[in-house]
């Protein structure tokens, strides 16, 4: 092995490392969607032992384009926590976006060098915040499978190859499949559209609609055997507002960490200026088409489909990171060009960990004080959720915005389902999305709750709310339920703790309350 590449590899073990170590520095991780991934996980690994699965919920189908982290964690918990597999499974899809990246970047300019490491920069963005977890893994391996394409020798072998990668991504994410058939297809498109312009033009046609294949039969099969697909009728919805998609893209770049993200931000341009200016720096036409072709598809695409939100922004950090991707210095490059990449990845790298690293650990005490109150809450009991604060936005440019992330709490009560018998209804479980379903004698009560606290900004919302959760549980037909309570975060707005009528405060603590309902006809005391 040579000196250089002795140097890149102890680079990326490196930067390795500080790609995990956020994770695996905190008790709880500090995004927006992963209580009730964790729940779900917990839940369907610990199975009738939970409480929940069999009285609550029951196992729904696996054919969905949405299943990776289930697919991975669900194994894992054999051998460990549900808390430890969740952690385990994101710090592997940190690790598949920096190797995905490393890798891509060596089959493209048929040479390792340290300025793929750059990407590692990026891992930690805005789609982690919000916790797009099964894309996030799906996307990563997409790179894996893009790079293995440029690899492999062209034919049927080949489209056969990406037959099965192409299934697999689906089952782990739609999104995951849509960006290997973008990146596949625009190293294709690039490829013939320079023989097109050698007068090859129907040669190149048929390779195209050959290389197609593989994509077209996966989503003929996933129209065929998938639940998913019956949300394709949904239709295609845009934002009436044209400033959506740049504040939304905006906030996709960002870790959560401002000073930091400016800090990569300066260092990179900085960098790429002082190799340019030094004619160091090359460009690589194939990867740079992937690139644009993502962009073109972030502004193309529609917010929502097929049930899913954000489905355009999504792209933005992987488009930013194929950009970066299509970079590189060059092969006749002096050492210290070499050397100053790697300084400013590993420098860079270092400090954004330590940034994060920071952040989340200085917002744990939050989520621990309501984590602990919901233990307290007893066994079968049911927690209906609210919050007085504003929710988590892309825009951050409001007054307060920024706070709503540090730590974001919207979806907190599902912690009480990982801890405890406790049954969430707002905890996701749609038959379209994800492998557990309510059982129909609960789906009343999941539907009157939705998949999001309630809101209350004011007091008299928040007494409106108590009379219409007493309402629903006391309905005619409604099944008993342990325990009733009610957790309200942000109440501090309110000044003064409202009275309930119907429900005595349990547990207050800084950032949340938590009601029980007191004993009624056909609701069971929970203590």
């Amino acid at each position: 092995m040579s000196l250089r590449r002795w140097w890149i590899g102890t680079g990326g073990l490196l930067l390795a490392i500080f790609s995990v170590a956020p994770v695996f520095w905190v008790t709880y991780v500090p995004v927006h969607d992963y209580p009730f991934h964790l729940a779900r996980m917990a839940i369907l690994s610990l199975g009738e032992k939970s409480g929940l699965l069999g009285t609550y919920y029951q196992f729904g189908s696996w054919l969905l384009p949405n299943m990776a982290m289930d697919a991975v964690v669900l194994p894992l918990t054999l051998l460990m926590s549900p808390v430890a597999a969740s952690k385990l499974f994101l710090a592997l899809t940190q690790l598949a976006f920096l190797g995905g990246c490393v890798v891509l970047h060596a089959v493209a300019f048929k040479r390792w060098s340290a300025w793929s490491l750059l990407s590692g920069l990026l891992i930690y963005n805005g789609i982690f915040l919000f916790g797009f977890f099964n894309y996030l893994f799906a996307a990563a391996l997409a790179l894996w499978g893009a790079a293995l394409w440029l690899w492999s020798s062209s034919g049927w072998t080949r489209r056969w190859v990406a037959f099965g990668v192409a299934v697999l991504l689906m089952w782990g994410h739609m999104g995951g499949f849509a960006v290997y058939a973008i990146l596949v297809g625009s190293f294709q498109l690039h490829i013939h559209l320079m023989a097109i312009s050698r007068e090859k033009w129907p040669l190149a046609l048929r390779e195209l609609t050959l290389d197609a294949l593989p994509f077209v039969a996966s989503l003929v099969l996933f129209l065929l055997v998938s639940p998913g697909s019956e949300r394709a009728g949904d239709g295609l919805v845009y934002s009436p507002w044209l400033g959506a998609k740049p504040y939304a893209a905006l906030f996709s770049l960002q870790s959560g960490v401002l000073w930091a993200d400016v800090v990569v931000l300066l260092g990179l341009a900085a960098l790429m200026l002082t190799l340019w200016l030094n004619r160091q720096l090359m460009l690589n036409r194939r990867v740079l088409t992937a690139a644009a072709l993502l962009w073109l598809a972030f502004v193309v695409l529609p917010p929502d489909m097929l049930g899913s939100s954000f489905a355009d922004v999504r792209i933005v950090p992987l488009a930013a990171m194929v950009t970066l991707l299509a970079f590189g210095t060059k092969e006749t490059s002096t050492r210290w060009a070499e050397a100053l990449v790697l300084t400013v990845a590993l420098g860079l790298g270092l400090l954004k960990t330590v940034g994060l690293m920071s952040d989340w650990k200085a917002h744990q005490g939050v989520i621990e004080g309501i984590v602990s109150a919901m233990q307290k809450i007893p066994s079968g009991s049911t927690l209906f959720a609210a919050t007085a604060a504003p929710e988590p936005s892309m825009v951050l440019t409001k007054p307060g915005a920024r706070e709503t992330w540090h730590p974001p709490l919207k979806h907190i009560g599902s912690y009480a389902s990982v801890y405890g018998n406790v049954f969430v209804p707002m905890t996701f479980a749609d038959r379209h999305k994800q492998p557990m379903v309510v059982l129909n004698e609960f789906l009343p009560i999941k539907e009157f709750h939705g998949d999001n606290p309630f809101k209350v900004p004011q007091p008299s919302d928040l007494i409106a709310l108590a009379k219409s959760i007493s309402e629903q549980v006391h309905s005619p037909g409604q099944p008993a339920l342990g325990g009733v309570y009610l957790l309200v975060v942000g109440p501090e707005r309110y000044g003064a703790l409202p009275v309930l009528n119907g429900l005595n405060v349990f547990q207050v603590g800084a950032g949340f309350a938590i009601y029980h309902m007191v004993n009624a006809s056909g609701v069971q005391d929970g203590g």
